[in-house]
């Protein structure tokens, strides 16, 4: 789909490929619906840069101490992986 440009947008995010495919989006806009994407910071941004009446909400845990908490009750990330989920984390936030 990257290389058939399909994607709205698309990132590797924590070492996976994630995107948007644009007919999705375009067949709800098509049927009059409001479109939602769950999208992280890149995402957005993209986004942002190509739809700039789009309206972003950036949504995160009450604090770092309850991503935490939520992350490892998951139990789905190494503790690599978790412990760069809360770097990035802590960089979006600009913390």
């Amino acid at each position: 789909m990257i290389d058939n440009d399909e994607l709205l947008e698309h990132a590797v995010v924590y070492g996976d490929y994630k995107g948007i495919p644009k007919q999705q989006v375009r067949d709800a806009l098509a049927s009059g619906v409001d479109v939602l994407m769950r999208l992280d910071v890149q995402g957005a941004a993209t986004v942002r840069r190509l739809v700039p009446e789009a309206v972003l909400i950036y949504l995160s845990a009450p604090s770092e101490e309850e991503l935490v908490a939520r992350l490892k009750a998951r139990k789905t990330d190494p503790p690599d992986q978790l412990q760069l989920r809360i770097a990035t984390s802590r960089q979006e936030c600009g913390v």
